[in-house]
């Protein structure tokens, strides 16, 4: 996904619709309009003209330390990593070598490591965005443009669309948005066809609350 808003391809995402929301849609049979709206405050991505800033694998000078008096869940001694300096690389400008975790017999050792997108701190973000626009909607309605928008779109053959009027055509771009959407969230994630977010963003500078 960063990939891909890095290189433009991405200006919109999809997240199945949870909790209050999902209630007024299944239960209260609000229209699905209504939900969307900001003043209900239901999205938790945010309302147009909120700013987001991106998590990503990147790569940091650091070393590993125990933690003292705290245990695992299995019972093994905790450890925690931490920073050498203030240098972070990304998967484009990523160390020649670098440790994917820590090393058992040699974890004081300051080297470079690669860490996982949930431990990025903000002040290591590079990548931020702005709401353009929140609507909801079933996954399956997805439409030939916003799968291109999802950046889903580039391996669709031309070939394969001769032929095919416009339903055609959004059958095969959708059927590609499927592939994409089940290998991140399981094999019946499409057919159940939940109630998603759509979330439409643009690329932007650091924003100043940042």
């Amino acid at each position: 996904m960063v990939q891909a808003i890095l290189n433009g391809r991405k200006t919109q995402t999809r997240r199945v619709v949870k909790g209050t929301a999902l209630e007024w849609l299944d239960r209260d049979g609000f229209v699905k309009e209504y939900v969307a709206l900001p003043k209900n405050e239901l999205c938790p991505y945010g309302n147009p003209g909120d700013f987001l800033w991106v998590r990503e694998e990147f790569y940091q000078i650091g070393h590993w330390k125990e933690v003292p008096g705290v245990k695992t869940k299995t019972g093994k001694m905790k450890w925690k990593f931490v920073p050498d300096n203030g240098e972070i690389r990304y998967s484009d400008n990523r160390p020649e070598t670098f440790r994917k975790g820590r090393h058992h017999k040699d974890p004081s050792t300051s080297v470079w490591h690669k860490r996982l997108a949930r431990f990025m701190p903000r002040s290591a973000c590079r990548l931020f965005l702005k709401v353009t626009n929140i609507r909801v909607e079933r996954l399956q309605d997805i439409s030939t443009e916003d799968v291109r928008k999802e950046g889903a779109g580039q391996n669709v053959r031309q070939m394969s669309l001769y032929g095919l009027d416009a339903k055609g055509i959004r059958e095969v771009y959708a059927t590609h948005f499927s592939i994409l959407w089940t290998s991140i969230n399981g094999e019946e994630s499409w057919n159940s066809n939940p109630w998603v977010w759509v979330v439409s963003f643009e690329r932007t500078d650091k924003p100043e609350s940042f």
